[in-house]
């Protein structure tokens, strides 16, 4: 038997007749650690793959998120911009920080002539909602004063220094920030003088129309009897009481003597209103 070395091996032959034998050991312990190592790196680097393929579908997801978000905004945007509805964006102070086409249409000025300066500081336009009309213009009515974290949500009529005044819904939203602060307030005024003007115009129709059914009542009654003594010689006692359920309806009474005796009559004429109390007058009744 001979044993030979060769620095990172180490052999030996055998002799055995009549066959030779040659046996050959090396040391891979430094190559096991290795091959373990590169291992625990491998599967760290799956590890960390699979975590930025992850973040990436994550990322995917949210950029598409966004990108809907953005249309949506860029949709609800444009409508606000092109709306008839007066809009605008203040600061807590009440300085400008957008307006809409509504609000350059009406006073003649420019988005960029505007942002930055404080509603009440334009010349022409007025930051007062007053609660009527002709009503003198205070601090209390200021815009400015308005803002606050409850909002607002009124009718208002706003004043204008020229005399372009207006009747507007008034909706106030303050809008938050992270932490729940107050950032800056959302404006929207929707003009409703048209319709001011159709409820006033009922209203007076309304109260003319009241005036005559009064007026028709106060006739009506005068057709019923009030002259109580013809019912005397066939009753001790005699009383009236008169109270129809409408101001002005079918309801009413009469009397009227007969041959030893009379006939009292008490009604309702059929429907309400006019046509039930032109009814009731022409009752068979005497009519005094």
């Amino acid at each position: 038997m001979t044993s030979l070395a060769y620095g990172w091996a180490c052999g030996l032959i055998l002799y055995q007749a009549p066959r030779l034998y040659l046996l050959v050991f090396q040391d891979v312990t430094e190559e096991e650690r290795l091959k373990a190592e590169l291992h625990v790196y491998s599967e760290e680097l799956k590890q960390q793959v699979d975590e930025l393929s992850a973040l990436q579908a994550e990322r995917e997801k949210l950029l598409s998120e966004l990108k809907e978000q953005a249309e949506h905004l860029r949709m609800l945007a444009s409508i606000v911009a092109n709306t008839s509805v007066m809009a605008l964006i203040l600061d807590k102070e009440g300085r400008i920080l957008w307006v809409n086409r509504a609000f350059e249409k009406r006073y003649g000025y420019t988005r960029v002539e505007v942002v930055g300066k404080h509603i009440c500081e334009l010349p022409g336009v007025s930051c007062h909602l007053l609660p009527k009309p002709n009503e003198d213009p205070s601090n209390i009515h200021c815009i400015a004063q308005r803002l606050s974290p409850q909002g607002l949500d009124e009718e208002a009529y706003y004043d204008s220094p020229g005399g372009d005044g207006f009747w507007a819904h008034v909706t106030i939203t303050p809008v938050l920030d992270e932490v729940g602060e107050v950032k800056y307030y959302t404006v929207l005024m929707r003009d409703i003088t048209a319709r001011k003007a159709c409820e006033e115009e009922l209203r007076e129709r309304n109260a003319e129309l009241e005036g005559s059914i009064r007026y028709a009542a106060r006739l009506r009654r005068a057709f019923l009897p009030k002259d109580l003594d013809g019912l005397r010689a066939y009753f001790k006692d005699v009383g009236l009481w008169y109270q129809p359920l409408e101001a002005l309806g079918g309801d009413f009474y009469g009397y009227l003597p007969v041959e030893n005796g009379v006939v009292l009559g008490v009604g309702d004429a059929t429907g309400h209103g006019v046509p039930a109390a032109l009814i009731s007058i022409l009752c068979p009744y005497k009519p005094l």
